[in-house]
Order: C-alpha cells, then structure tokens, then sequence
C-alpha cells in the first residue's frame, strides 16, 4: 500500500502542476485516493480524486465538456460544402447565424425563401418545410386512371 501524502506535499504537487483557475479545498482533504472539494473559478466547486487534478486528467465537468464541444465544432466551410453537396445551389445558409451544427441557422431556399432549421438536418438532406409538405402530397397523388384500373380490379366491370 503506498505512503499517505500528506496536505503540505499534496498542495505542493497541485501548485507546481495546476492553473491558478483551480483551488483544493484544504479542510476537505484526507489523502490522494479519497474525493476532495475543488473550486473552479468559473465553473465552481466540483468533488474529484486529488491524484486526477495533480495529474491534469480532471477537469470541472462543464470545462471538460465546453472543450470538447469546442473541438468537435464544425466549420462555416464545411457546413457550406455539406449543403452544397446534398442540395446543389437550392438551399444556402446564411453565414452570420450559424453557431454550430446542432443549433438553428437562417437558411435561404431558391424557390421558397427564408427559414430557420437545425443545420444537422440541412445537412442530412432536410429542406424547407413547404417544400417538404408538396413533396409529400405529390408522391400520395394517383392519377385517375390508375384509380379506375384499381377499383375494376376489385370490383369488377360493375363500377361505371
């Protein structure tokens, strides 16, 4: 079983290897392996091992996650290609609204105007809501002919 660290050395190590941005609350400290009380300045207090913090493999759990998120955003360039790629010229994203991939952006469609979507969904192959609702009502559309051939079929030669 490894030596107990004791506070002075553990608070030592943590200020040699760590920002100013992150205290150890010393009253909540026992020894490297049980949880302690840290406070971010800018994310507040959160209860981790000691041993992760000095090691820089723990961060608050919101800062971990804004950075993340900031490493997985997509670029304006990149979104524009995507768009361009599945919807040729019809659909554009304006430039100025776009504020990451699974938030809404203001979008222009060459046949339909202005609208506000998620740009995933662009991406995807989504397009303007009307345009949605007439393609569907299109597709469901028999043509008469087809409707008499349907209904003889069942019914027979009895229909007029």
């Amino acid at each position: 079983m490894p030596a107990k660290i004791k506070l002075e050395e553990a608070l030592k190590r943590f200020n040699l290897l760590n920002d100013s941005n992150i205290t150890m609350d010393i009253d909540t400290y026992q020894s490297m392996g049980k949880k302690c009380r840290f406070i971010d300045g800018d994310y507040g207090e959160w209860w981790t091992l000691p041993r992760y913090v000095i090691r820089k493999k723990c961060k608050h759990p919101k800062r971990a996650l804004a950075i993340q998120s900031e490493d997985r955003k997509i670029s304006i360039k990149e979104v524009k290609e995507r768009i361009k790629k599945i919807h040729k010229n019809d659909i554009i994203i304006d430039g100025t609204t776009y504020n990451g991939i699974t938030k809404k952006s203001r979008f222009i469609d060459k046949d339909y105007g202005e609208f506000y979507s998620i740009v995933q969904h662009i991406c995807n192959g989504h397009s303007h809501p009307k345009k949605g609702i007439i393609k569907c009502a299109l597709s469901n559309t028999a043509n008469i002919d087809s409707v008499i051939k349907k209904v003889k079929k069942i019914y027979g030669n009895t229909v007029k």
